[in-house]
């Protein structure tokens, strides 16, 4: 699961972001980071950095694609990425998705944390005030958030038209933007469901539901969920679906080294004729799996059933 955060200064976005990384062990991409570890590491590419930045000119895409290529393998290793920072530009968008693209990868969340920009200044400027952090400095601040404003409002329309952006009240609570963030991530109600039972997802997408198969043997450790489909995902690929009043999908599927699923098949469709297993198998991309292990060692190939739900389950 590759997920974009944007949020202006003072937003709470990085207090977002840290939360990602240590509940569900995403990894962080953030651009001023790499560039400065790359510089530290002494590598091919750290050096091109450190030469750009001391003739003074700006780090060009293509330094900035790689730097995150050479961190991918580590962030598809934990689950996901959280890009932050990046892209600012349709260009740079262009490019991310691109380089995800050819490693059967993609962007699957961008989640806007939308405040008022006066209410936002007031609160710099009385913490200014307060503390005294030179960051906080209200002529500076309000020059950073104009900026901000300005890079974001092209990249909004281009990741809605893919149907994943979802938008945050960035002046809420930490924990009400932390709920919005995992609806958009798709993250399941619960982390350890019944085998078999599907667990149904609320408002108008798609929810997830898992239940492990046949598992091997003693000593070993099940599959588990890392994340499901999101229903940004589900609204841009299955409009027709992602609206209707309720339908359901069971599928059996295999879960590879690399967490995804594959010979996915129905097991079961509710109602039958109305596109919803076509619908189901598609979704099934989205899943990512911890593959069970045995004495430690992964083990590929094992079975395991999702339920995806799309609309609004009716009340039992």
């Amino acid at each position: 699961m590759n997920l974009i955060l944007f949020g202006p200064p003072a937003a709470g976005k990085g207090t977002q972001a840290k939360r990602l990384v240590e509940e569900k062990g995403m990894i962080q991409l953030s651009t001023g980071d790499m560039l400065r570890a790359a510089i530290a590491s002494g590598s091919e590419l750290g050096l091109k950095v450190k030469d750009v930045l001391a003739r003074g000119d700006l780090v060009t895409d293509e330094i900035v694609i790689a730097l995150i290529e050479d961190r991918l393998p580590e962030a598809e290793a934990a689950g996901g990425a959280i890009f932050d920072g990046f892209p600012r530009t349709v260009a740079q968008a262009e490019a991310l998705d691109a380089m995800l693209a050819k490693r059967g990868a993609q962007i699957d969340a961008v989640v806007r944390l939308k405040v008022d920009d006066a209410a936002l200044l007031e609160r710099v400027a009385k913490r200014y005030a307060e503390q005294g952090r030179p960051d906080d400095n209200p002529e500076t601040f309000a020059v950073r958030l104009d900026a901000y404003n300005r890079n974001t409002a092209p990249l909004l329309p281009y990741y809605e038209a893919q149907g994943k952006l979802t938008e945050a009240d960035g002046m809420g609570s930490i924990e009400s933007v932390a709920k919005a963030i995992d609806e958009a991530l798709g993250v399941a109600p619960s982390p350890s469901p019944e085998p078999g039972l599907g667990q149904g997802g609320q408002g108008t997408g798609a929810g997830s539901g898992v239940g492990a198969g046949s598992g091997p043997g003693s000593g070993s450790a099940g599959p588990r969920l890392i994340t499901g489909p999101s229903m940004a995902q589900v609204r841009a690929n299955h409009p027709r679906q992602a609206r209707s009043r309720y339908g359901r999908v069971e599928l059996s599927c295999r879960i590879r080294l690399d967490s995804r699923l594959e010979a996915c098949r129905v097991v079961e469709e509710t109602p039958v004729g109305l596109g919803f297993g076509a619908a189901g198998l598609a979704v099934a991309d989205y899943f990512r799996f911890q593959p069970p292990t045995e004495n430690g060692r992964p083990l590929e190939g094992q079975q395991v059933t999702v339920g995806v739900d799309f609309g609004i389950p009716p009340r039992r």
